[in-house]
């Protein structure tokens, strides 16, 4: 079922890159051992950990973290309205998931999609006046959980729109344990749509590591 629905949609995200490739496997990082901790006294404070896909397709992603980290919540933000309903078959059966309609960027506002490629992981984002996607930020979908919530990871796949994201009101990065984001500036040349991710994370406390198309950031110990 999540395979066949997966591979109708054409993604890059497909369960060879997702499931065999293990492009999200956090726990073959050295650094997995550390995060975990985090998650654990997450929960122990009586707090869910929640999990920002951002950009999540058709849901392989979500899938594989609800594997990993089975007893955190996981938002799977989806902007294109074909994407969101095959992401939600695919994760029927998975209480942790909920999917989101709507697109993820610094502020609000209204965004419309464009889809030169006719695939679903080619769904780009821009803001639009005329467009009918609302646009919301990341603190606001932890706040709508009404639930005593810490973000704990978010991942970042949006398609070069993370300029947007990350453009202002960027203090969620903080209060974020993992990051993972596939920058798009080979999508973009001499656009710089990583710059404004690359300003934010240079001055926060990360340690760096490349998975495919991926980059994926731990949160340094706190020193004493």
């Amino acid at each position: 079922m999540i395979e066949r629905e997966l591979s109708q949609r054409g993604t890059r995200s497909c369960p060879l890159v997702i499931f065999r490739h293990k492009a999200y496997d956090l726990s073959a990082c050295a650094q997995f051992s550390r995060a975990w901790e985090v998650h654990e006294r997450i929960l122990d404070a009586g707090q869910t950990p929640i999990i920002i896909d951002a950009g999540a397709n058709v849901g392989a992603a979500s899938i594989w973290f609800s594997r990993q980290f089975p007893q955190a919540h996981i938002l799977a933000i989806e902007p294109d309205a074909e994407n969101a309903d095959v992401c939600r078959l695919n994760t029927l059966d998975l209480p942790n998931i909920k999917v989101i309609e709507a697109a993820v960027g610094s502020e609000h506002g209204w965004v419309a999609l464009i889809n030169s490629e006719n695939q679903a992981w080619a769904v780009q984002t821009i803001r639009s006046k005329d467009g009918s996607i609302a646009v919301r930020t990341i603190p606001e979908f932890v706040l709508d959980e009404q639930q005593p919530a810490k973000i704990f990871l978010v991942k970042i796949d949006i398609e070069g729109f993370e300029d947007d994201l990350l453009a202002n009101n960027a203090d969620w990065v903080d209060g974020a344990e993992i990051i993972i984001i596939e920058p798009h500036d080979w999508l973009f040349p001499d656009k710089g749509t990583s710059r404004n991710f690359q300003k934010a994370i240079a001055s926060r406390s990360f340690e760096i590591l490349i998975s495919g198309d991926s980059l994926i950031y731990f949160r340094l110990p706190t020193q004493t």
